[in-house]
């Protein structure tokens, strides 16, 4: 696999520029700020939830000497969607102060990777494959926090640059009822993403405790964004050339000794299982034995939030409410549960259950463990 590259040069910049940067955004010299940069799309890239409400307890629990600020820079696919994040932000995360910059304006990118603190990408889709942004926060000096998924775990190391957050799925099998719904034609590519994305579920608590943690330790931060800077540059377009040279020439050699034939390609269907095509995104997949604990990061009412506009965005983009509260009472009783507790108890489908389930972590009204991983 040959990565995609980043320019070193571009990401330099001096304490003037970063004291510069801040200013011209109000950020205070104890404020700490954190930056996602790249499409401002809930369904195609990252749902801006979890990263809200992991903010506004991290918020929460900070001395109050020290002010966050979410920068948030790129470009909304259309008006709609930029009320919803800037409507929302004010719901979800009303002690954070968010700044909404144009991703497609040099200076503003700029401007982004100069003035932050901590570099965030809680990326839940799978179409999301390499990611860039985080190589490009590394060689901005940046810790970053990402999420466990796909492309990210080849590029930061956790503990050393940032921090991967663990994230989970649906098992291996699951999503013949997505890929039948795009290849009839009754959803766009877009409703394919956006329905696979909401049976993604990232660890809120974790991203808390990890925000937090380098929040509060700037030596941390100042250690692990020196270990980003130098593990971009082994991203740097010189090497990544040189890569794609070496490929040429290996290409050159098969083919001067390759003898022609005329086996047929048979393309495969349009889409297919996300869960099994893909089945190596996540950091672990939903199993009967998985451990639910119940949380009290989400602090919005189940139902209120239910009717956010980019919560039920689509029909049935979400576990039915009435099924959401059901279970998430049962597990309100138990206190800590495994997932075959709440099948054999519920009489609702295995699968609905588990895309639920999901639902609530993914969302912050309940925590997901690895089997023998008990908080």
């Amino acid at each position: 696999v040959i990565p995609l590259g980043v320019h070193l040069d571009d990401f330099n910049f001096s304490d003037d520029d970063k004291l510069f940067s801040r200013k011209s955004l109000g950020i205070g010299s104890n404020d700490i700020a954190i930056l996602f940069l790249g499409r401002l799309s809930f369904h195609a890239k990252a749902h801006f939830m979890p990263m809200y409400i992991a903010l506004e307890n991290v918020q929460r629990s900070l001395p109050k000497d020290i002010k966050l600020h979410l920068i948030q820079t790129g470009w909304f696919p259309n008006k709609v969607v930029e009320k919803m994040y800037r409507d929302e932000s004010k719901l979800a995360c009303p002690s954070i102060k968010c700044h909404f910059l144009d991703g497609r304006n040099i200076n503003d990118k700029k401007l982004s990777y100069s003035s932050a603190d901590i570099f965030i990408s809680l990326v839940d889709n799978f179409q999301e494959t390499f990611g860039l942004t985080p190589l490009e926060g590394m060689a901005s000096g940046l810790p970053t926090i990402v999420s466990d998924w796909n492309g990210y775990k080849e590029t930061v190391r956790n503990g050393v640059d940032g921090f991967r957050i663990t994230t989970s799925t649906m098992s291996e099998g699951n999503g013949y009822d997505l890929a039948l719904r795009h290849n009839l034609g009754i959803d766009t590519y877009d409703h394919y993403i956006g329905r696979a994305s909401q049976t993604v579920s990232i660890d809120i608590q974790e991203c808390i405790d990890k925000i937090t943690i380098l929040c509060t330790n700037k030596e941390l931060r100042l250690k692990m964004g020196k270990n980003a800077k130098e593990r971009a540059s082994e991203f740097s377009w010189n090497n990544i050339i040189s890569m794609y040279l070496e490929f040429k020439n290996e290409l050159d050699n098969k083919r001067t000794i390759s003898i022609s034939n005329n086996q047929t390609f048979l393309p495969p269907i349009n889409i297919q299982d996300p869960y099994t095509f893909f089945n190596d995104y996540s950091t672990f997949k939903l199993t009967k034995d998985c451990i639910v604990i119940t949380s009290n990061n989400n602090k919005i009412d189940l139902e209120d939030f239910y009717n956010f506009s980019s919560i039920s965005y689509l029909e049935n983009i979400a576990p039915n409410i009435e099924i959401l509260k059901n279970i998430y009472n049962f597990i309100k009783k138990g206190k800590t549960l495994i997932i075959s507790d709440i099948r054999n108890s519920l009489e609702y489908d295995n699968h609905v259950i588990s895309k639920s389930i999901l639902w609530l972590s993914k969302y912050g009204y309940i925590e997901l463990k690895k089997p023998n991983e008990k908080k």
